[in-house]
């Protein structure tokens, strides 16, 4: 019998737990809908609201079924409504290097069109170049029920098990926190403990996530093998709390946020 690999950073410390880094590796998100230029979800939308002028379909819109000649498919119909008349949404940010990366959910008659770029979760390396365009500039295209929008969410930012780790100090500036998104050679902040470097020795991106109807949103250090960490408002001026949120939890927060949108 194959015994489960144990975590690394764990056994070194003396703890024989399964390494659950690999979970994540094999749930990637990937769209089922068709992928396009950002721009033409402009088009899109002139396309729906235009009069007198007639909006040429592009190539991508026709090839994704959306348009056809100056007219609009049902699913282009489908489509630009919810982009057009949307009851509520959703907006997850993110990025890698700087590549500004998004998902956009438009809900409208119990439904959820998702318009999402490349997901952080799903870029091994930080992108440069035209690579930062490709990742960046197109985005796919997703149409879901409503029920299905936190398990979307959570597949986009790379949700996935992982063993919580109490790290110290609790608060840290939140300056030093933002550099380190972008800059991994960062040094932890005075008084790390252990698990706090070696959270911080992890491959990071940082997620934000807003929902109409909501006051609060989230915002969540991904840190590779060591979990998602949660950001929070702290007494100290210019800190922020860095406390470890289990997966479940996390997804606790998707499933309330994606029904206030819904709500409305």
């Amino acid at each position: 019998m194959t015994l489960p690999r144990l975590d690394p950073y764990l056994l070194s410390i003396g703890e024989e737990l399964e390494d659950l880094s690999r979970i994540g590796a094999r749930q990637p998100y990937r769209p089922s809908g068709p992928s396009l230029p950002r721009e033409d979800l402009e088009v899109l939308a002139r396309a729906a609201t235009a009069r007198l002028r007639k909006v040429t379909a592009t190539p991508t819109l026709t090839e994704a079924g959306l348009m056809e000649g100056t007219e609009l498919t049902s699913d282009g119909r489908m489509v630009a409504g919810l982009l057009t008349q949307a009851e509520a949404r959703m907006r997850v940010e993110s990025g890698r290097g700087r590549a500004p990366l998004t998902l956009d959910v438009y809900l409208g008659g119990g439904l959820g069109l998702a318009v999402a770029t490349a997901s952080p979760a799903s870029i091994e390396d930080t992108p440069h170049g035209e690579a930062i365009l490709e990742a960046a500039g197109s985005v796919a295209l997703d149409l879901v029920d409503s029920s299905g929008i936190p398990a979307l969410v959570a597949s986009w930012v790379g949700l996935a098990p992982a063993w919580s780790l109490a790290t110290a100090p609790e608060t840290i500036l939140e300056e030093t926190v933002l550099t380190r998104v972008d800059e991994p050679e960062t040094p932890p902040p005075p008084g790390a403990d252990a698990h706090l470097q070696y959270v911080w020795s992890q491959p990071w991106f940082l997620w934000t996530l807003r929902s109409s109807g909501s006051p609060d949103g989230l915002a969540v250090v991904h840190a590779g093998a060591a979990g998602h960490f949660l950001l929070m408002s702290a007494d100290e001026p210019g800190h922020v709390g860095f406390q470890c949120i289990p997966a479940a939890q996390l997804w606790a927060h998707l499933v309330e946020q994606t029904a206030v949108a819904v709500r409305g």
